[in-house]
């Protein structure tokens, strides 16, 4: 069966490319790379192209969630040009905190227009995927910092979040507690493989947990922050985080129809996973775990609220956030956190 083997365009001096390509030598795999930092249109048509070309009836995918999304779209293409269905899909995250390789979701980036497009199918959940802590090795500080946060929030979110369950919120909330327990040996010590696995268990927990639940408030601000500061996913999602835990903690203007109680518990569940007692605790988490990977706070960032607001309120994610957010209660949280 031909295997259309994907890979990041970054890839080629990582010790682990070499790995798998001698893995899969046996089945003579047509090689590609993703030649983008983020999926785009014209990234993901080059991967279809060749898909087409090669009558893919396996794609594997290795890399950041970036090159996992990619070839999710891509696959989910193909499978709507082929009577015979999708090619199967298998994804090997080498970056530890997106989740890629479990949610039935990717995302596509327009930089010209400054939009993000999320795309939702079963074609899009990968058919396997095969999570080894050592892909992560090689892993630059502030990148593998990012991409732990990410998995850190993307806990947090499915557990707060409307469309929460109770399986959701159990793997969202051990997400949060992996991340907090390992993430400075992790960031310090890349050859700490205990504190490595851990984390990316976390990212496989907080995939799983967003696949069931989708994300809230702070990955609907994340997008614009991105499109107009150019900042990592993970490290933009973490920047908002403590001050929507702050809102949401009051519980007024509740959206989760279970009722105002059953948000403040879950919050409380939140903060215990975290190691902390008072929301207002939870900025000075997530202030040491971006100082120890070496990346900015909101003082260093420079971007407008007003806009950053504007385009959140866009994103239906913002939905699935435990209390309401209008546009200006978004712009006053982001002036707030700027002043602070």
């Amino acid at each position: 069966m031909p295997v259309l083997l994907v890979f990041g365009a970054t890839s080629a001096s990582r010790p682990w490319r070499r790995r798998v390509t001698r893995e899969l030598d046996g089945l003579r795999p047509d090689v590609v790379e993703h030649a983008r930092r983020y999926p785009t249109e014209e990234s993901v048509g080059a991967l279809v192209d060749a898909g087409r070309a090669c009558g893919a009836g396996i794609v594997v995918a290795v890399g950041g969630g970036s090159v996992l999304d990619a070839a999710k779209i891509a696959r989910a293409r193909l499978a709507a040009e082929r009577a015979e269905g999708a090619p199967a899909l298998v994804t090997v995250p080498t970056t530890p905190g997106t989740g890629a390789e479990v949610t039935p979701f990717a995302t596509v980036w327009d930089f010209e227009r400054s939009k993000k497009e999320s795309v939702a199918s079963l074609e899009v959940r990968p058919t396997a995927a095969v999570v080894d802590p050592e892909l992560t090795a090689t892993m630059d500080r502030r990148e593998y910092g990012s991409s732990a946060l990410d998995a850190l929030v993307q806990g947090v979110e499915a557990a707060w979040s409307t469309r929460s369950t109770a399986e959701s919120i159990a793997l969202g909330l051990t997400a949060a507690g992996l991340v907090r327990e390992a993430y400075e040996a992790a960031v310090q010590e890349p050859e700490n493989l205990g504190a490595c696995t851990a984390i990316s268990l976390a990212g496989l927990h907080s995939g799983r947990a967003i696949a069931i639940s989708q994300t809230t408030a702070c990955h609907a601000i994340s997008y614009p922050l991105t499109l107009m500061t150019g900042l990592r996913h993970g490290h933009a999602c973490s920047l908002p985080l403590g001050q929507v835990l702050a809102y949401n903690a009051r519980a007024g203007d509740c959206m989760d129809a279970r009722g105002p109680e059953h948000v403040r518990g879950v919050v409380r569940r939140i903060l215990r996973a975290l190691g902390v007692c008072e929301p207002r605790e939870v900025e000075a988490v997530l202030e040491r775990f971006r100082r120890l990977a070496g990346l900015e706070e909101w003082s260093e960032v420079e971007f407008d609220a007003a806009s950053v607001a504007a385009q959140a309120a866009t994103y239906g994610r913002l939905s699935n956030n435990p209390r309401r957010l209008s546009r200006e209660r978004l712009q006053t949280l982001l002036e707030d956190r700027r002043t602070r």
